[in-house]
């Protein structure tokens, strides 16, 4: 949240105390006023007032309660006019503050996060993981819609609205596919001279490259994170490397013709167990098959003519099929595939907080996939959305995110 954000809800938390002592100042002056008034005819001393004023603060329904309980008790006109004000002012006092907790709670709810990158003109990718508040983004500082273009990978701490950049570390656009380990700390992303692993808990180290290479595309761990998988340029060829994550060792490599009539974007990769790898392919002149890779025999298979997209959820896979007359989202659990609904607009597809939600986006619409129930909650006008792991929303737009919806509606 930003400072003002902050003075507001500490402004606001403390409204309901300053609120409540001034209530037990008036309900004790009154009720010494009235003992003054009655000469004592009742015996309520100021002892009485004490201790009704006690349970006032600590217990409001009783104050309207024994309120109530004078004014209709009470056969004295007298009586009746003294004790009016207090009830009033309970009933008051309780609805001012259940309309103030609600308020709060909205306004928290709604603008829990907020963070522009100064000197971007754009985000381009959000990658959320196990830790509430740290995400992984990737932003340009000029609008440019070439492919070979670059962007700048850093972590933004939201809670603390602090931003860590990695020097002069740079990504391909074309191939924006980061990866956080399941302890929320360490985060893989790829770059134009690698393969790099980022510690949140250290961002005044330099991220270490774990693959040394300048023409690598795509990043896939393994579920127990011991393999780690990665697609590597051979000349006019791909090659599908799975390696250990630990050891550096080679564990399997297929290599495949590059053959694909456009520029090359998203390779998506996806493990549904350590044996099991699943790949959009370049071999093809028109589409990107889908083909699943088995680690242990070496054997290929293809699942998919034409696959959009890939990403990795909690228990499955999910990837978008490119087919007529809309892109249909589909599911691969124990091996066998599922269609879910047709998708149509949306043609991107990210993991969000360990693959609890799947961020859908497309051109001037975005969404958010719950993998738990394989619906759609959350749908914006946002150029793309990500969730956090405490299932707060964020919505980009431009250089700028947020928890609030309404920053969808923004011009740039």
């Amino acid at each position: 949240m930003s400072v003002i954000q902050s003075c507001c809800s500490f402004l606001l938390s403390i409204l309901p105390f300053a609120y409540s002592v001034s209530g037990i100042y008036v309900h004790s002056r009154d009720c010494v006023a009235y003992q003054e008034r009655q000469n004592q005819k009742r015996g309520y001393t100021f002892a009485n007032c004490t201790s009704r004023t006690a349970r006032w603060a600590t217990r409001p329904i009783l104050r309207i309660w024994s309120s109530v309980s004078v004014f209709v008790m009470s056969k004295k006109e007298s009586q009746r006019r003294s004790y009016t004000r207090p009830m009033r002012f309970a009933f008051k006092s309780i609805l001012f503050l259940m309309i103030l907790v609600t308020c709060h709670s909205i306004a928290a709810r709604d603008d829990d996060y907020h963070y522009t990158i100064s000197d971007a003109k754009a985000i381009l990718a959000v990658t959320t993981g196990p830790a509430d508040s740290l995400i992984l983004v990737f932003s340009m500082n000029q609008i440019d819609s070439d492919e070979t273009a670059s962007a700048s990978p850093a972590i933004i701490d939201l809670d603390r609205g602090k931003i860590s950049r990695f020097g002069k570390i740079e990504s391909p656009a074309a191939d924006l596919n980061a990866v956080w380990r399941k302890d929320g700390k360490h985060v893989l992303f790829g770059t134009n001279d690698g393969i790099f692993e980022a510690d949140a808990e250290r961002l005044e180290e330099k991220p270490k490259r774990i693959v040394a290479s300048k023409s690598t595309n795509g990043i896939a761990l393994s579920r127990n994170e011991s393999r780690l998988a990665f697609w590597n340029w051979n000349n006019k060829s791909l090659q599908l490397v799975v390696r250990g994550a630990a050891t550096s060792k080679l564990i399997r490599a297929w290599t495949l013709p590059f053959d694909y009539g456009s520029e090359a974007a998203g390779f998506g990769i996806a493990f549904e167990d350590e044996n099991t790898v699943y790949a959009q392919t370049f071999d093809r002149q028109f589409g990107t098959p889908l083909k699943r890779f088995n680690v242990a025999t070496g054997k290929i298979e293809t699942i998919d003519r034409d696959c959009m997209a890939l990403a990795p959820g909690a228990t499955a896979i999910y990837y978008i099929e490119n087919s007529k007359p809309a892109p249909l989202l589909k599911k691969i659990s124990a091996g066998k595939v599922e269609t879910l609904s047709s998708i149509g607009g949306y043609d991107g597809l990210r993991t969000s907080a360990d693959g609890r939600w799947i961020a859908l986006w497309g051109r001037r619409k975005s969404a958010i996939l719950d993998t738990s129930s394989d619906e759609i909650s959350v749908k914006s006008t946002c150029e793309s959305m990500a969730m956090l792991s405490n299932g707060t929303p964020l919505y980009v737009k431009g250089a700028e995110l947020s928890s609030n919806p309404a920053v969808c509606a923004k011009s740039r």
